[in-house]
This record gives C-alpha cells, sequence and structure tokens, in this order.
C-alpha cells in the first residue's frame, strides 16, 4: 500500500514481521542472555510503547530477532529492514538480515552507532540463490563482552532493496 506518515515519508509500505514495537511478544526470538523491558520510554510517536533491549555482559554474541511472516523464501530475494533506535548515552549494535534455517547460513550486518536522539537505521541484503530459510531481521551486540542497553521502537522488515515508511504491525 501507500500511506503518508511523519514516521519514515510519503508512499509504499510494508511490514512482514509482527510485534514492530512490541519486542517483548513472543513473535520475537531473544538469546539466553537478552531481555527486554517493555515500555520504558517515550518512541518517536510521543508515547510510552519503546522497549529497553539488553544484551549481557558476556563473551558471546547476544541477539534479538524475527523471521518474517510472508512464507516467501529467502534465495534470490532482497530484502530491508529498519528500526528506530537511541539510548541514555551513546553505544554500538549490529543491525542484520540473515537466512533463517538450513545449510550454511547466509548472514550479513551492519555496525551503527546508537546516538542519545531517535534515529531510524536501516539495512539491506540479497541472498544468494543457494540460501535457505526466510529473511530473518537481527539486533545483536556484535559479541561484545560488556552490556549494552538500547531503546528500540518500530521495527520493519520488508521484501524491497529500500526501506519504505514506517508500518506499525501488530500480534
Amino acid at each position: 500500500g501507500y500511506i503518508g506518515s511523519p514516521f519514515g515519508g510519503l508512499g509504499r509500505y510494508e511490514n512482514i514481521i509482527l510485534s514492530s514495537e512490541v519486542f517483548d511478544n513472543g513473535n520475537w526470538t531473544k538469546t539466553a542472555n537478552t531481555t527486554v523491558t517493555p515500555n520504558s520510554t517515550a518512541a518517536p510517536n510521543g508515547t510510552t510503547t519503546a522497549d529497553t533491549i539488553t544484551f549481557a555482559a558476556n563473551a558471546a554474541t547476544d541477539d534479538i530477532s524475527q523471521t518474517n511472516v510472508n512464507g516467501t523464501a529467502a534465495a534470490s530475494n532482497t530484502y530491508t529492514t529498519s528500526v528506530w533506535l537511541k539510548y541514555t548515552a551513546p553505544t554500538t549494535v549490529r543491525l542484520g538480515i540473515r537466512g533463517s534455517s538450513g545449510g550454511p547460513p547466509e548472514s550479513s550486518s551492519s555496525t551503527i552507532s546508537v546516538t542519545t536522539s531517535w534515529q531510524r537505521f536501516t539495512f539491506s541484503k540479497t541472498f544468494t540463490g543457494a540460501a535457505t530459510g526466510n529473511a530473518q531481521m537481527f539486533i545483536d551486540d556484535g559479541g561484545s563482552s560488556s552490556a549494552i542497553n538500547v531503546y528500540a521502537w518500530g521495527a520493519q522488515l520488508e521484501q524491497q532493496s529500500t526501506a519504505g515508511i514506517y508500518a506499525f504491525s501488530g500480534n
């Protein structure tokens, strides 16, 4: 569809993940050392619906992820993920896309610098024809051994080469 929005502009919209503003929902997969505190700060739209994602202090890579719900295989397709992030002090996390299952995983990510102001971060990936599973978006701590906290709101995954305007998705 197409719509106008102050959270990404005017134009195409799509969101093929669920619970885009509810990171503590069961639709999100969290590693054992990742926790979510719901509704902990004001989101970009002014409502208190942004969540705190905490990656614990350990040597493993901690993450939160969700696989697309449209059933389209990742192979030979391009996907773009986006999410609004900030925190009370600057920090670094990774935003990425990977195949959800099967053989050698195809995974790509970008290290992003989160500031004290809300910013919408985007990342795109084109899968090879050999990719397996469905596209899965993720946020991780980049393997940091220090605890990392980040406020998150408005996650989105689209089968497009660029991010469209933000589209809320419920359960």
